[in-house]
C-alpha cells in the first residue's frame, strides 16, 4: 500500500469536505446510512444523536471511513459549497489568506452566531492557528476578547504580530517595580498594606499616574483595549489568588488547549517553604515527608500551616511587611482548602528548591471560576485534542455543546518524513537501562548526515540531555536550564552556526521555521512521569486510564514533530528513536483511529514494522 497517495487521497477530500455545511454532510451521510452498519436501522434522529455521542469521531470522518471516496465527490458536486463570510475577509489581518482558513474562520463565525459557548479548532502546526484567532477578535473588537497562551515568550510573538490591530500584551506582577518598598509587586503589598498609590489606583476613578501603583495602572490602561494578550499562569492565578479586576469578554481564545488541565491545575497550585515552620512547628521535615507520603494526609498538613501562621500573626506588629505577608498566606490557603476540601482532590510534591506543592487534581469546578467564566465563547485551538470526551470531562462541560472543527493537513509530506528506528524500545529510563547507550551511535550517525543543518533532539527529562552532550563530544550542541530557556532558544535562532538545541521542553510553544531547523530527533516517546503522585491519581479518574496516559503522549509527540515544518515550503525530517510507537500505530489503526493520518501517512518505514 502506498501510503503517500492514501494519505494525499484522503487529505483533498477532507479539504473539500471543509467547503461544506454540517448540515450538508449529515444529509449526505443519512442517504447512505446503509452503507454504515451501526447507522442502517437508525432514523434521522436517532443518527443524529448516535453522532453526538460517538467519542473522538466527526461527520467527515464517518463519511471518509465508511463512503467510498468517488461516491462522497459525486454527492458535494450536486450541492452549493460553503459561504465565506464577506465580514471573515474584511477582518483578515493579512493581505494574502489561504482560503481554508478563510473557510475555516467563516465555520467558527457561524457557530458563534448559532450561540455555541465552546469551539475546538483542530489544526496542524503551522497553520495560521494565530491568524484565526486575530480575525475573530477583529470581528469581535467591540466586545472583546483575551488570548491566553502557555508561555511568556508566545505572549510576546502575538504582541509584535499583532499589535497594530490594538492587541496589547498584560505582564505579570513581577514584571512591575513597587514604589512603596524596593521590592517587585506582589499582591499582598497592594492589598493589605494602608499604601497611599493603591489608594489613587481606584478602579472606579480616573488614574493619577505619578502616585498610582504602577501594576495596576498598566492593568487598568490595557484593560481598556479590544484584545488583551497574557499567559494561562497569570490570567488564572489573578482571577483565584487575588483582587480580581478582569470582566466577562465576548471571547476566551485558548491557545495550546491540550494541555488546559494542567495549567490550571499548576496555576492554582499551593507552594510552601515548610523551612519557614521548622522552629514554630517543631517540624522535622524528612520525618513530616515520610508521614505526609505513606499516609496522604495533604488537608492535616494543611491546617497545621494556616495555624501556624495565624499564631505568627498575634507576635507580629499590625501594618507591617511580614504582618501582610501572613494576611495573604493565610488568605490564600484558605481559598485553596475551601475549594479543595477532601485529600482525595490533591495531590502533593517537592520540587526543587524543596518547596511544598499542594496541587488539585480535578479541576472541572475552578476551570470555570477561575478561567472559562471570563468568555461569552471559549475557542480551544490545538493541533491535538484527540480525546474530546476527556477534554470535556476535564472542563466540566456538556460534550453536545461543543462545536468541534478538525482541519486537514495543508503540508506535502514528501517535505516532513518521519523515520522510526526499528532497534530501540525505550521503555522504562534508557538510561539505567543502557538503552540510551546503544542509540549513541545512531545520533552520532544522524548529526554527521545533517552537519550543515541546524537541529533539535528533544529529551524525555534534563537527565538524558546531559547523557547526550556528555557522550557525545559535539560543539554544534547547545543547552539550557529551567531558567534561561528564552535565552538559549534566541541564541539558537540567531546563531549562523548550524546548531543543534537538546532540550527536554522545546516540543511545544516555539517558533523554529525554515533553516532554524531542518532535522529533529524524538529520543524516547514523551510518556509523563509515571512515578508522579499527579499523573497516577490523574489515571483513575477515567474509566481506561491507560487509555489517557496514551492520549497524552501521543499529544506531546504530534506537537514535538510539528516544530519542524511552520509554512506550506518548508522541509524538515523526523528521527524517533523508540519502537514502541509501532505497536501504538497499530493499535490505533484496528480500534481508535485518533493518531492524524497526517502523521501515520508521513512515517518512511511504517509498512516493513506494523501487522
Amino acid at each position: 500500500m502506498n501510503h503517500y497517495l492514501e494519505y494525499k487521497k484522503r487529505n483533498d477530500l477532507e479539504k473539500k469536505i471543509l467547503k461544506y455545511d454540517d448540515s450538508d454532510l449529515k444529509d449526505i451521510l443519512i442517504r447512505n446510512k446503509n452503507l454504515i452498519k451501526e447507522f442502517s436501522s437508525l432514523s434521522s434522529s436517532e443518527i443524529d444523536k448516535k453522532i453526538k455521542n460517538i467519542n473522538n469521531t466527526t461527520i467527515t470522518n464517518l463519511l471518509i471511513n465508511n463512503i467510498d471516496i468517488s461516491e462522497i465527490n459525486s454527492e458535494l458536486d450536486k450541492i452549493n459549497k460553503y459561504e465565506i463570510k464577506d465580514i471573515v475577509k474584511e477582518n483578515f489581518p493579512l493581505d494574502e489568506p489561504r482560503e481554508l482558513q478563510l473557510e475555516t474562520i467563516s465555520k467558527i463565525y457561524d457557530a458563534i452566531e448559532k450561540g455555541y459557548k465552546y469551539i475546538i479548532l483542530e489544526a496542524v502546526s503551522g497553520y495560521g492557528k494565530s491568524l484565526i484567532a486575530a480575525t475573530l477578535s477583529n470581528i469581535y473588537s467591540e466586545e472583546k476578547s483575551y488570548f491566553l497562551t502557555t508561555t511568556n515568550q508566545l505572549a510576546n510573538q502575538y504582541f509584535y504580530d499583532f499589535k497594530k490591530y490594538d492587541f496589547v500584551k498584560m505582564n505579570p506582577r513581577s514584571s512591575f517595580s513597587c514604589k512603596k518598598t524596593p521590592m517587585k509587586c506582589s499582591a499582598y503589598l497592594c492589598k493589605y498594606s494602608k499604601c497611599r498609590y493603591y489608594k489613587y489606583s481606584d478602579f472606579n476613578k480616573d488614574f493619577d499616574k505619578p502616585l498610582s501603583c504602577e501594576y495596576l495602572y498598566s492593568l487598568k490602561e490595557i484593560l481598556k483595549s479590544n484584545s488583551i494578550i497574557c499567559t494561562y499562569d497569570f490570567f488564572i492565578n489573578e482571577n483565584f489568588y487575588h483582587s480580581n479586576y478582569f470582566n466577562t469578554r465576548k471571547l476566551l481564545i485558548c491557545d495550546e488547549a491540550h494541555n488546559l488541565d494542567e495549567k490550571i491545575s499548576e496555576s492554582i497550585s499551593l507552594k510552601i517553604n515548610p523551612k519557614q515552620f521548622t522552629e514554630d512547628m517543631k517540624l522535622n521535615i524528612k520525618k513530616e515527608l515520610q508521614h505526609i507520603n505513606q499516609n496522604n494526609d495533604y488537608y492535616f498538613y494543611l491546617l497545621k500551616f494556616r495555624t501556624n501562621y495565624k499564631n505568627r500573626l498575634n507576635n507580629v506588629k499590625k501594618g507591617s511587611a511580614l504582618y501582610i505577608k501572613l494576611k495573604k498566606r493565610i488568605d490564600d490557603i484558605s481559598k485553596f482548602m475551601d475549594n479543595f476540601k477532601n485529600n482525595e482532590n490533591m495531590t502533593f510534591e517537592v520540587d526543587s528548591d524543596n518547596y511544598w506543592i499542594f496541587k488539585p487534581l480535578k479541576i472541572n469546578k475552578m476551570a470555570d471560576d477561575s478561567l472559562l467564566s471570563y468568555g461569552d465563547v471559549s475557542i480551544f485551538m490545538s493541533s491535538s485534542i484527540f480525546d474530546l470526551e476527556n477534554f470535556a470531562f476535564d472542563l466540566g462541560i456538556d460534550k453536545n455543546k461543543i462545536y468541534s472543527i478538525r482541519v486537514p493537513n495543508i503540508f506535502d509530506l514528501s517535505k516532513h518524513k518521519v523515520e522510526i528506528s526499528p532497534n530501540f524500545d525505550m521503555s522504562g529510563e534508557p538510561i539505567e537501562t543502557g538503552t540510551a547507550e546503544d542509540c549513541l551511535p545512531t545520533i552520532k550517525k544522524i548529526l554527521k548526515k545533517h552537519k550543515h543543518e541546524k537541529g533539535v533532539i528533544h529529551t524525555f527529562n534534563y537527565e538524558q540531555m546531559k547523557y547526550i552532550v556528555s557522550n557525545i563530544k559535539n560543539n554544534r550542541f547547545i543547552t539550557h536550564d529551567s531558567e534561561n530557556r528564552e535565552k538559549i532558544l534566541e541564541n539558537f535562532k540567531t546563531s549562523d552556526k548550524p546548531l543543534v538545541l537538546v532540550s527536554p521542553s522545546m516540543n511545544e510553544g516555539i517558533d523554529i521555521p525554515g533553516d532554524l531547523c531542518r532535522f529533529q530527533i524524538i529520543f524516547k516517546l514523551p510518556y509523563l512521569p509515571y512515578e508522579n503522585t499527579w499523573i497516577n491519581k490523574r489515571k483513575n479518574l477515567y474509566e481506561d486510564g491507560k487509555e489517557w496516559y496514551d492520549y497524552k503522549m501521543l499529544t506531546k509527540l504530534i506537537q514535538s514533530y510539528g516544530r519542524g515544518i511552520r509554512f506550506e515550503e518548508d522541509y524538515c525530517k523526523t528521527y524517533i528513536l523508540d519502537n514502541r510507537l509501532f505497536d501504538k500505530i497499530n493499535e490505533d489503526l484496528e480500534d481508535k483511529e485518533i493518531i492524524p493520518k497526517y502523521f501515520i501517512n508521513s512515517i518512511e518505514n511504517l509498512n516493513q514494522n506494523i501487522e
